[in-house]
């Protein structure tokens, strides 16, 4: 028996960070500002099962 399964990880596109970091505003240079980085907002995922 062969089975192919296709799913999404996050499959809401939350947009979660992956790292965060800080910097300064481009406005005021003085104001601290924290940033969020996403790298993938969604995974694919393909498996393959074989059953013998």
């Amino acid at each position: 028996m062969r089975t192919w399964n296709i799913s999404l990880y996050n499959a809401y596109n939350a947009m979660n960070p992956t790292f965060v970091y800080r910097s300064t505003s481009k406005k005021d240079y003085n104001k601290l500002v924290i940033k969020k980085y996403t790298i993938l907002p969604l995974i694919p995922s393909f498996t393959y099962t074989y059953k013998f």
